[in-house]
């Protein structure tokens, strides 16, 4: 009988000590934004297709050479507890194929630095040692953890910032605390308000957890887009909230920012206080903060009036916010899914009967924006923008539709039935009011839309 290699020759350890606190570190490993910028040994750069952290998600991303080289990998989430664990089995090539081998990274605090423990697990000793003969995986895992360090020493949140000004603004707003406090953590809410006016949200995500990440991606005007990341730090629904971000000061200087909202219930009212700190990255000098004071009254007043019309509009009643189609098509759920995914085969379908695709960006990512053009059977064209907030593979798509008058999400849910697929298909709108207005059309228009993915499926079949 063979014997069994002991663990010890089957692993790769790798430990490393962070001045930042684990909350922050967890976060560089979970938030697509963070860990393109430090993943892989140094020189290489890193794309990513799709993330899903949770257990059975997956991270699927391509690692590029120095010498142009790609590689992909894809990984699968096995366990998460956040802030202190990650346990994924790492492959690479197809979805499919076999993992290679298993990683458990535990995030641990200690006296006020975080210190993690990666730990690589092969089948074979001999495959562990194949890894690091051809791959350079020690001296891999080394460079990719000191990148990481060099990126959480530029990261909101890290010790690297000095205190600055303090920003401080209160207002009143006729809605309860709870819808209030709903407007700064639900990403659609967010999105209809966040930024100055003339400013829109493309790509809005907001995890309300401590430790989750934040991206807003606001768009001036004028059309240039200005990346907001970030970390929520403290959660305590509905009166107390704080999260971190890194922005550019007047003189386009990068600057962290502190932000802690209080919403205090009066009434039928809730008062909201916002103090913002804001320090300049290197710690030199004091940031120039004169346009973000009357940035930010700006954007609390659009706040005021997004939550006043939530609340007359009764926004908790879906129903009457939501049209929703369904339809079984005759064919796997994968099929259909890549109905949505492909540009070619969504340009084919998307839309009432008669009308045709332009597509100018499509990024089937979560974040990725997407821009078209319908024209219609009568010759009159219709620019369109969306930005894709969730895409589980062969599951759901999730994406938020941005048109200034009508903005509202579609949900499409594939699930099995009958030999078949059952899709579901919904939209919902921000008010019942906007969501009436335009029903008549909306849900035919839908129908006529599920025909033309049903037979765009059929040919594919």
């Amino acid at each position: 009988m063979k014997a069994e290699p002991v663990p010890g020759d089957r692993e790769i350890v790798v430990t490393r000590r962070f001045a930042a606190p684990r909350a922050l570190v967890f976060a560089a490993w979970t938030d697509r934004e963070h860990i393109g910028r430090w993943w892989g040994p140094q020189g290489f750069t890193t794309t990513t297709t799709a993330m899903d952290v949770r257990p059975g998600g997956m991270w699927l991303y391509t690692m590029h050479g120095p010498d142009g080289t790609d590689y992909p990998n894809w990984i699968r989430y096995r366990e998460v507890v956040a802030p202190a664990l990650l346990a994924y089995d790492h492959g690479g090539g197809a979805s499919d194929a076999p993992a290679e081998f298993q990683v458990t990274a535990t995030f641990t605090e200690v006296g006020g630095q975080t210190e993690v423990v990666l730990r690589m697990t092969f089948p074979t000793a001999q495959a562990r040692a194949a890894v690091v003969e051809r791959y350079g995986a020690l001296q891999g895992g080394e460079e990719c953890l000191a990148r990481l360090g060099s990126h959480l020493g530029a990261t909101p949140g890290s010790a690297s910032a000095k205190a600055g000004p303090v920003l401080r603004l209160m207002r009143t707003f006729a809605a309860p605390r709870d819808l209030v406090f709903r407007a700064w953590t639900d990403p659609t809410h967010l999105a209809a308000w966040w930024g100055p006016d003339g400013f829109t949200s493309p790509r809005c995500e907001f995890d309300a957890r401590p430790g989750g990440a934040l991206h807003i991606d606001m768009r001036d005007p004028e059309g240039g887009v200005h990346p907001l990341p970030g970390v929520v730090r403290e959660v305590r629904a509905p009166e107390w909230l704080v999260f971190t971000c890194r922005t550019l000061d007047e003189r386009g200087r990068p600057v962290d920012v502190r932000n802690e909202v209080t919403l205090t219930a009066a009434g039928e009212s809730t008062s909201v206080h916002v103090v913002t700190t804001v320090a300049l990255v290197d710690g030199a000098g004091e940031p120039d903060v004169g346009g973000m004071t009357e940035g930010w009254r700006q954007s609390l007043a659009r706040l005021g009036a997004h939550v006043a019309a939530q609340a007359g509009a009764g926004e908790g009643d879906l129903a009457r916010r939501e049209v929703v189609a369904t339809r079984v098509i005759a064919a796997p759920r994968t099929l259909v899914y890549r109905a949505w995914i492909e540009a070619e085969r969504l340009a084919r379908w998307w839309g009432p009967r008669g009308f045709t695709n332009r597509f100018s960006v499509f990024e089937p990512r979560p974040g990725g924006a997407w821009r078209y053009v319908m024209r219609g059977p009568d010759g009159r064209e219709f620019p369109n923008e969306s930005v894709f907030v969730e895409l589980e593979p062969d599951e759901r798509v999730v994406l938020d539709h941005l048109a200034s008058m009508h903005r509202f999400r579609i949900v499409a849910s594939f699930s099995d039935e009958a030999g078949g697929t059952r899709v579901v298909f919904r939209q919902a709108f921000t008010s019942a009011e906007q969501c009436d207005a335009v029903r008549g059309f909306v849900v035919p228009a839908n129908e006529e839309n599920l025909d033309r993915l049903q037979a765009e499926v059929a040919l594919m079949a």
